[in-house]
């Protein structure tokens, strides 16, 4: 553009003649698009209104650079839409609902819900952009990031809703969905005139409600609605809402909640759901689940008061076949439940290669009363899973060095080595316990421990700790980590290997020393302290 033609649009952009923005709208229509870019720049920064009006009867013709420029000084345009959203002109209301949703321009809502209420005959494209710019603030609201230079979106939503409650109360006269759909965007659940919706089937908007809580894919209205899980107070007509529906994208957002959330309140509010539309064909949905919905599901069937039947079934399936999360979901649920089956789910599980699993249903072994349940156990205690092993030793805890120190001197001979082994095998701590044990300042307590050490087979594994006893002041303790250590020594010697020459005569298993060679630990002996 010429210096010319620069200066002109600049004079244009300043002066404070209103005829400037005669000249500048008839430039607009220019066949040149460099003036047609300046003058529309000029137009907006001197924010006239028959200028702004100009432009947004030109927005449908505007290209994609006019169109920035026009986005640039959006600020200028509120009034300009809000005359454009009422005109009786179709042309002109279409541009304005363009701009509206564009925009962004929330606070052309009320605008938006009086041209509904008052009958306009394009009542259809005007409640599209009411639903469409409710939508937007509403992700605007869930955005820690939103730019707040066109306002706090909180603060508008409170304006608007102000409006939206009135013209919901209305609903009798208008008879207008998208006004409740947007309503129901940006309200929270503790709003009084939703509660009141909820609780009065008789309400002039209950139906309404009620058939866009139970059809809407919105993810704000979706995301209401759940929000009655999580409700102290929750209507029942609310949660039965939820039950009744079945839709994939629905399902999904509640087992996710289900699988990432839990309260006390929530559990409350799972078991006044005595319905699920869905559960005939709950098999085949659920199979079809990720991972975490699996997961929701079975805290879904097992709160809800739909049937024991039927969150078996689910436990079941997920057990032997469901995704990770689902199926360790299941492990944990199957605690819920008793009898044969139950059981043999139980062995079935143990048997998986997921330890987490395994870890859920070792804690249920023994309140099971299953025969074989001990051996099984101090099998899993040499799992190579971290997870495993610690569930197996907290479902043995009795089996503690704290409790067979305390009752060691009432056992007898058979019964201390018996438990001994088990002590050393499921309590990690036995070993440091008994080394401390050793350097007990009680004389009686250092005998004791030399005893425990043998009972335990753990000589080798404190034998440091034994071996400065035979310096002790006291010439029994001496004495007795002396002998000690001769038996260990002697029998270390037995146990070589056949073909080493140095080895005794060979032994059976019920000879052998150390745990860890043993293939399986025995039982408890009947007197036992456990």
């Amino acid at each position: 553009m010429s210096n010319g033609l620069e200066t002109t649009f600049r004079v244009l952009r300043e002066t404070s003649n209103e005829a400037a923005t005669f000249v500048l709208v008839a430039a607009l229509d220019s066949p040149q698009a460099a003036i047609r870019e300046s003058a529309l720049a000029a137009i907006l920064a001197r924010r006239s209104a028959s200028g702004c009006r100009a432009v947004v009867n030109r927005l449908h013709t505007l290209a994609e650079r006019p169109r920035r420029i026009v986005y640039q000084h959006q600020e200028a345009m509120a009034e300009a839409i809000r005359e454009a959203i009422l005109s009786a002109d179709e042309q002109a209301c279409s541009n304005g609902c363009l701009a509206a949703a564009w925009f962004r321009e929330y606070e052309v809502m009320p605008t938006l819900v009086h041209a509904l209420e008052s009958g306009s005959r394009y009542g259809e494209m005007l409640g599209r952009t009411l639903v469409e710019t409710a939508d937007s603030l509403c992700r605007d609201l869930a955005d820690p990031n939103v730019d707040l230079r066109r306002g706090d979106p909180q603060l508008v939503r409170w304006r608007v809703l102000e409006d939206l409650e009135r013209s919901v109360e209305r609903f009798h006269l208008h008879q207008r969905a998208e006004i409740v759909t947007a309503f129901l965007l940006l309200v929270n659940r503790d709003n009084i005139t939703l509660k009141r919706i909820l609780l009065e089937p008789h309400h002039v908007a209950f139906a309404a409600v009620a058939e866009e809580f139970s059809q809407s894919a919105s993810a704000g209205v979706v995301r209401l609605l759940l929000s009655f899980v999580d409700d102290p107070q929750a209507p029942s007509a609310a949660l039965g809402m939820i039950s009744r529906r079945c839709d994939e994208r629905f399902l999904a957002s509640l087992l996710h909640k289900l699988a990432r959330e839990s309260s006390p309140v929530q559990a409350h509010n799972l078991r006044r759901i005595n319905s699920l539309a869905w559960i005939e064909d709950s098999l085949g949905i659920v199979a079809g689940l990720d991972e975490q919905a699996q997961h929701g599901a079975v805290r879904l069937f097992m709160g809800a008061s739909v049937g024991r039947s039927y969150a078996f079934e689910i436990i079941k399936h997920l057990l032997l076949v469901g995704k990770p999360a689902g199926r360790r979901a299941a492990a944990e649920a199957l605690a819920d439940f008793r009898g044969a089956e139950a059981n043999e789910l139980v062995l079935l599980g143990l048997e998986h290669e997921d330890p987490y699993v395994q870890a859920a249903l070792v804690s249920q072994l023994r309140s099971r009363g299953m025969p074989g349940a001990l051996p099984r156990l101090l099998r899993l205690v040499d799992s190579p899973h971290d997870v495993v092993q610690k569930a197996v030793r907290d479902n043995l805890a009795e089996f503690s060095f704290a409790r067979f120190l305390a009752a060691f001197d009432t056992l007898d001979a058979e019964v201390r080595r018996s438990t001994g082994l088990l002590v050393r095998k499921i309590d990690p701590q036995a070993i440091p316990l008994l080394a401390a044990e050793l350097q007990s300042k009680l004389r009686i307590r250092r005998l004791r421990a030399l005893e425990i050490a043998e009972a335990m087979d753990a000589v080798a594994a404190v034998e440091r700790s034994i071996a400065d006893l035979r310096f002790d002041q006291d010439i029994a303790v001496r004495t007795a980590a002396a002998a000690v250590l001769a038996r260990s020594a002697a029998e270390s010697h037995r146990r070589l290997p056949a073909d080493s020459g140095l080895a005794g005569p060979e032994k059976s298993p019920a000879d052998l020393g150390p745990l860890d060679v043993w293939p399986l630990p025995p039982p408890p002996h009947p007197n036992s302290f456990i």
